[in-house]
């Protein structure tokens, strides 16, 4: 789900039980306005089943230590959260 409309960082939320992953693929695809299978396979940025384990936790975290990954995918950068939150960014070359 976006939460932000127009050229800046697109905010997205995810539920937990969601793997991170298709949650970043989705967003990304939204923000591009593109299919996802259109875009470059997620391994070619970042493993995606060390994301989903990184950002999911079995036991909540205090909402002052959020866990957070950051990397470029097709052309956004983005910023994914163990809270369940994705920015994406789209980068002009």
């Amino acid at each position: 789900m976006s939460d932000t409309e127009g050229s800046g960082p697109h905010r997205f939320t995810f539920d937990p039980d969601e793997r991170a992953s298709t949650a970043v693929t989705e967003a990304v695809a939204d923000v591009l306005e593109r299919d996802q299978r259109d875009l470059p396979p997620l391994y070619e940025s970042v493993d995606g089943d060390s994301l989903d384990s990184i950002v999911s936790s079995e036991e909540p975290l205090p909402s002052r230590h959020p866990v957070i990954v950051s990397f470029r995918y097709a052309g956004c950068d983005l910023t994914v959260t163990s809270h369940g939150r994705i920015v994406v960014a789209v980068v002009e070359e």
